[in-house]
C-alpha cells in the first residue's frame, strides 16, 4: 500500500452549523451496522415520517454539539473544508465539584409502579425515541453497557469517554480514524484522564495500537454483534 499522505485531511472541532454535514457523515459511515439496522427496522420505518425522523435526530444532535461537556471533531478534506469525512464524539468527565454537588438518587424498587405500553410504538415514545426504534433492544444495548461501565469503573466518573468515531467509506484506509484518534487522545491526554471506549465489531485492532486494552465484552443479536469494552 502506497504511503498516506495526512495532508489531504484536516481535524476541526466540530460546531453546531456542522450538525447537517455531520447527521449525513453518521448515515453514511454506520449504514452497514447490524444493531443500528436491528433497531430501526425496515418493518417499523413506517411509523415515523422521515422529515420527522430528520428533525428529531438533528435536535439531538445540535443538543450534542452544544453541550459544554462534549468534545466533537471533525474530518475534512483539506482542499474542501466543506467537506466532512469523519468525526469523533467525546464525553467529558463531571468536574470534582459537580460529583460533590450532585444528589443521591431516591432508590426505587426495579419495575414498580412501571407503566406497561400497549403497543411497541407507544413504548417507543415512552422511551422518548421515535416510534420507528425497537425500543427493547436500546434497552438491552444500554443495561449491557451500563452493567460493563459499572464493572469497570465503580463510582470512579473521572475518566473520558470515545463515544462515536465514524469516517465515510469513501475515505477509509487513507489514515482519517487515525487522525481523528490521535486528535482526540491529545485531548484527553491533556487531562491526565484515562480514556474508555465501547468498540464495535471489526474496530478493535485499531485501539490496541494506541495502548487500548480489552476490558470485556458481550453480544446481541444472536451473537452476531460484539461489543469490546476497552
Amino acid at each position: 500500500m502506497p504511503p498516506q499522505d495526512a495532508s489531504k485531511f484536516t481535524i476541526l472541532p466540530a460546531t453546531v452549523a456542522d450538525a447537517e454535514a455531520m447527521l449525513e457523515c453518521i448515515d453514511i459511515s454506520f449504514a452497514d451496522d447490524l444493531f443500528r439496522q436491528a433497531g430501526m427496522p425496515k418493518s417499523r420505518q413506517h411509523l415515523t415520517p422521515l422529515d420527522e425522523l430528520r428533525t428529531w435526530r438533528l435536535r439531538n444532535l445540535r443538543k450534542r454539539l452544544s453541550a459544554p461537556d462534549k468534545v466533537l471533531l471533525k474530518a475534512v478534506l483539506t482542499a474542501r473544508p466543506d467537506r466532512m469525512i469523519g468525526f469523533a464524539d467525546l464525553q467529558q468527565p463531571p468536574s470534582v465539584q459537580d460529583e460533590a454537588d450532585e444528589p443521591a438518587a431516591p432508590t426505587t424498587q426495579a419495575g414498580s409502579n412501571a407503566a406497561h405500553a400497549d403497543s411497541t410504538a407507544e413504548n417507543a415514545l415512552s422511551h422518548g425515541l421515535p416510534a420507528c426504534f425497537d425500543p427493547e433492544l436500546n434497552d438491552e444495548m444500554n443495561d449491557h453497557l451500563e452493567l460493563w461501565q459499572s464493572k469497570i469503573w465503580g463510582d470512579d466518573e473521572q475518566y473520558w469517554s470515545l463515544e462515536k468515531l465514524g469516517v465515510d467509506p469513501t475515505f477509509r484506509g487513507q489514515g482519517v480514524a487515525k487522525l481523528l484518534l490521535e486528535a482526540s487522545l491529545a485531548r484527553t491526554d491533556a487531562d491526565g484522564l484515562p480514556t474508555y471506549l465501547e468498540a464495535l465489531p471489526g474496530s478493535g485492532g485499531m485501539y490496541v495500537k494506541y495502548g487500548f486494552e480489552e476490558r470485556g465484552s458481550f453480544t446481541m443479536l444472536d451473537g452476531r454483534y460484539t461489543v469490546t469494552m476497552m
